[in-house]
């Protein structure tokens, strides 16, 4: 799992860095696919995933961006593309665990988890017990996505 969150972040970074100006499709899955990260497939998914949801590819690179974070749902469409085919273990409530209900340090990441705190969110999801609910409102950024989209700290979740 760790490992699959440091490719996610890796592959967000990509997304971010991708070259700016007027760059076309071929371009921007040539970039993501440079490192090896994400495999055509991949990469397509990605470009197709932006172009549904309304983002353009310009708006997503890092002359557009500058300092400001992946947008959200550019975050998600990435990590559904680079997780479609993983098994990230069921988020159904009723296969979590109660295992760590009524601690006061995750009761209160918990809390800053779903006011919008990323780092929370993250910490809350190293902190819990595998799989407790703990461990799967902080692995989706406080439930705001259905599969989980990397380190949560590194999305807007605004």
């Amino acid at each position: 799992m760790r490992r699959s969150i440091i490719i996610l972040a890796s592959v967000l970074t990509l997304v971010a860095s991708a070259c700016g100006g007027d760059i076309t499709e071929d371009e921007f899955k040539d970039q993501l696919m440079e490192d090896g990260l994400v495999d055509e497939t991949q990469a397509q998914c990605i470009v197709d995933g932006l172009s549904d949801a309304g983002i353009s590819l310009q708006s997503v690179t890092d002359e557009e961006l500058g300092d400001d974070p992946l947008p959200a749902a550019a975050a998600a469409v990435v990590a559904e593309c680079v997780f479609a085919d993983l098994d990230m273990g069921s988020t159904d409530p009723a296969d979590l665990t109660e295992e760590g209900v009524g601690d006061p340090v995750l009761d209160e990441l918990y809390a800053q988890c779903e006011a919008g705190d990323g780092e929370a969110c993250d910490d809350l999801f190293l902190q819990s017990p595998i799989g407790s609910r703990y461990e799967s409102f902080g692995n989706l950024c406080g439930d705001r996505f259905e599969i989980t989209p990397g380190l949560c700290a590194s999305i807007d979740l605004g």
